[in-house]
């Protein structure tokens, strides 16, 4: 889980350096916590579209996502 949830954080400050990416891996689920520090620069959030089609990518689906403290947080699963 840990190689997969790093690919896709890999793959989501490639799209936008602005993001401020944080991983929890644990077993077979992650947290991906994210924050855009972009100012006016920020787009209509589009790391979240990115993030779900990595994650189909990679066999994982998206378990829950919410928000707290600015912060954006996915859980994903194995399968």
């Amino acid at each position: 889980m840990e190689e997969k949830a790093a690919a896709i954080v890999e793959r989501l400050l490639e799209l936008n350096p602005y993001l401020e990416v944080v991983v929890e891996a644990s077993g077979s689920t992650a947290r991906v916590l994210v924050r855009e520090d972009c100012g006016d620069a920020c787009g209509l959030e589009e790391w979240k579209l990115h993030l779900s089609l990595e994650a189909s990518r990679l066999g994982l689906r998206i378990r829950s996502y919410s928000e707290r403290g600015g912060w954006s947080i996915v859980e994903l699963a194995c399968g």
